[in-house]
């Protein structure tokens, strides 16, 4: 006589225990050097963040933030100071010196987006218990243990764009106006903070609403205008909120004659060219990172072989996944190349 099949909540058990135990082990690598100086890897832009939250306003709120780099006028803006001012507040909370709240707050938005990466894992119709094993490996992936202590906004421009997916993913596959909202609010953080974390995002989210427009291609004209309307709705304010935003930090900016070479940086120095991109010098240089930052060579030959047998459907998501992943990197490739750390945006994807 056969067994009944388990429920799901209580085959999903050991997959909990194996992500608590990889929870575990990240916290305590991220404990080790959690009161270093700032004179480490990147230093520079770690520095000049740290800066901008010494001089960040203690008893209020600004925009056009200080960061006394280029001398007078000393605003210089360039990310939204979302990550800012959560240090500042958890300074004045807490009473800890500006490093160690720095790398807290870095830490804790990095956790901010854990529920995000399940929910968005459970839209793709991942099983519960399998989402808990990427999760295992997301929290013991170098990149994730490494520069979610760091004092960079990363964290905290990832965990707005991973929000903004995944309540998009379900706005537009439900219509429930709390998911829009939620994204909404979401997709504008992440477009002020840091629009480049949010294009790898939003190519995800964009192959999604592809496929939800795909069973109706031939006779749900209707469907399609709806999954259409609500991934164009979807995209507004953030879009809205993210050109907002550079003009307005341009406008400051321009004020400086001393802050003009930042503008010009947004060029090759972000983009790259076709040539850099197709040199295999560009590649070996970033899939070292890949197998070094991110998974392992043997996580890497893993993938390929698992891609290559499982089904179809699961062969989709992981197609998305990838793409997802070189999104990033084909869009901006020289800052992938000069920072690795913009790896922490994508990896998501790839773990």
């Amino acid at each position: 006589m056969s067994q009944p099949a388990l429920p799901e909540s209580e085959r999903s058990l050991p997959f909990v225990g194996l992500f608590v135990a990889a929870w575990l082990a990240h916290t305590s690598f991220v404990y080790i050097g959690a009161d270093n100086t700032l004179l480490s890897v990147y230093q520079f832009r770690q520095l000049q963040t740290a800066m901008s939250v010494l001089f960040y306003p203690v008893d209020g709120f600004t925009l056009a933030y200080e960061t006394p780099l280029f001398g007078p006028p000393w605003s210089a803006p360039l990310e939204f100071p979302l990550y800012q001012t959560c240090v500042v507040g958890w300074m004045k909370l807490t009473g800890h010196d500006i490093e160690f709240s720095g790398r807290v707050v870095s830490w804790l938005w990095f956790q901010a987006l854990l529920p995000a990466v399940f929910l968005l894992l459970g839209s793709w119709s991942v099983p519960r218990r399998y989402r808990w094993v990427s999760l295992a490996l997301l929290v013991t992936s170098p990149v994730y243990i490494f520069f979610s202590r760091s004092f960079l906004i990363e964290s905290t421009a990832l965990c707005s764009a991973l929000w903004f997916t995944a309540a998009a993913c379900r706005w537009i596959s439900f219509g429930q106006r709390g998911w829009l909202i939620t994204a909404l609010i979401f997709g504008a953080f992440g477009a002020a903070t840091k629009p480049t974390t949010m294009v790898p995002c939003s190519v995800a989210l964009g192959l999604y609403s592809m496929r939800g427009m795909m069973p109706f291609r031939r006779t749900g004209s209707e469907k399609i205008r709806q999954v259409l309307k609500r991934t164009l709705a979807v995209f507004s304010l953030p879009l809205i909120a993210g050109f907002s935003w550079q003009h307005f930090t341009s406008r400051i900016r321009a004020l400086n004659p001393e802050t003009g070479f930042l503008d010009v940086m947004f060029g090759y120095f972000s983009f790259g060219d076709l040539t850099q991109r197709l040199s295999l010098e560009y590649w070996t240089k970033t899939t070292e990172i890949w197998s070094s930052g991110i998974l392992s060579q043997a996580g890497l030959v893993v993938f390929l072989l698992l891609f290559l047998i499982v089904s179809a459907g699961q062969r989709w998501i992981a197609a998305v996944m990838g793409i997802s992943f070189l999104s990033g990197q084909l869009v901006f490739s020289n800052l992938y190349l000069v920072h690795d750390y913009y790896f922490y945006a994508t990896g998501v994807f790839l773990v």
